[in-house]
């Protein structure tokens, strides 16, 4: 009889933190460790470098404990953090003769904040502000920022138009 598989394949690819941190001399204290997921996803650099590493060696599979670890977050250094989802099977370690090429940060993400000057009224009272004022288009709310606001990029402003409505 085949075989059929019901559901979607893991995603997860890799080992659990634990199992990793367990085998190691130390339990790892001081090697880099990645989340083969974060990888994927962002094409700058994630990863820990393990301070602390309390494994569960009571639980058989090696799935609890705690994990401390210094987070870097997209070329960012985050400080030391406690390690989240280290029980899940999506982590690697980095050869300690790779490391030093592997730690050192070339991207860094640029978080940049858009802030628009006009902004849509609640529906129901956008109704009653166009059916009140005779405006063609549901009306629009002025934003009044304060002048050298950060995260205010004039050429990403909004200009207004015929149905701006501004509440003083």
């Amino acid at each position: 009889m085949p075989v059929r598989f019901v559901g979607r394949k893991s995603f997860f690819r890799g080992n659990s933190l634990f199992w990793l941190a367990a085998n190691l001399r130390n339990n790892g204290v001081g090697r880099v460790v990645v989340r083969t997921r974060e990888e994927k996803e962002f094409p700058e650099k994630c990863y820990y470098v393990l301070t602390n590493v309390k494994p569960d060696f009571s639980e058989p599979n090696l799935l609890k404990g705690e994990v401390w670890g210094e987070r870097i977050f997209r070329g960012k250094q985050c400080g030391i953090q406690k390690v989240e989802k280290p029980h899940q099977k999506d982590w690697k370690l980095i050869p300690k003769e790779e490391e030093a090429a592997f730690c050192q940060i070339t991207d860094v993400f640029e978080e940049t904040k858009y802030v628009p000057k006009l902004i849509p009224f609640p529906p129901l009272l956008g109704v009653i502000l166009q059916a009140r004022n005779n405006l063609p288009q549901k009306p629009l709310l002025k934003i009044d920022l304060p002048e050298g606001a950060d995260g205010v990029e004039e050429e990403f402003v909004q200009d207004e138009g015929d149905n701006v409505i501004g509440i003083v």
